[in-house]
């Protein structure tokens, strides 16, 4: 499977230098032979701006290649400029788009690894998605897939059901435990916690 990540990740270098190619040089009349050609010809200032531009040039686009081979099971990202792919088989999981950092937290809030059992395995996968639908462009529909050594498993509208009621269960205990627990925990002058806080401030306090 490394090859077919090695390959996805080479395509996707391919298409960022396509594009680049495409809206920063071609509007100049220029492509990527005759920039590198010229080069030492064209005016110094220009070359700096066109160089900057090349680049920070992004593709805005995120890859993720889940999948199985004789060695296992492994999942492989590609992230811009391309050319090269990162393998996440030691940590377990992985995630892309913009709501890549709280289904990442939600992970590690599970303190998932590689080794966790299956029925787990889905659920956490489902919850950090959910978490991560705060995100700014995560939407709400979701879809989830098993991929084993025998083939692909699309979960049904009935299990996708079940995953969404364990959820709402698991967050409303979870939510209620806290609450339970803050409810008897003080500070150093033994006054309990209530909420929001004097002066509006309901995230952090300057008293001293």
């Amino acid at each position: 499977m490394v090859e077919v990540a090695k390959a996805l990740a080479a395509e996707y270098e391919a298409a960022r230098t396509a594009a680049l190619e495409e809206q920063i040089l071609r509007p100049r009349g220029l492509n990527l032979g005759m920039y590198y050609t010229n080069h030492n010809s064209l005016n110094g200032q220009i070359m700096a701006m066109l160089d900057n531009q090349m680049s920070q040039f992004n593709l805005g686009v995120e890859l993720l290649l889940a999948g199985v081979d004789p060695s296992g099971a492994h999942i492989h990202t590609v992230h811009n400029p391309g050319s090269t792919e990162r393998l996440h088989d030691t940590i377990g999981y992985a995630a892309i788009g913009s709501g890549t950092i709280h289904a990442l937290q939600s992970m590690i809030g599970f303190r998932h690894s590689a080794a966790a059992e299956y029925h787990e395995t889905v659920f956490r996968v489902y919850a950090s998605k959910r978490r991560a639908e705060v995100a700014p462009g995560v939407g709400h529909d979701t879809d989830m897939a098993v991929i084993a050594a025998d083939g692909t498993h699309w979960l049904t509208s009935e299990e996708l059901d079940q995953l969404s009621t364990i959820f709402e269960d698991f967050q409303s205990s979870t939510d209620e435990t806290l609450r339970q627990k803050l409810s008897d925990f003080s500070l150093g002058d033994g006054t309990p916690i209530v909420a929001g806080a004097r002066n509006g401030a309901h995230a952090a306090s300057t008293d001293n």
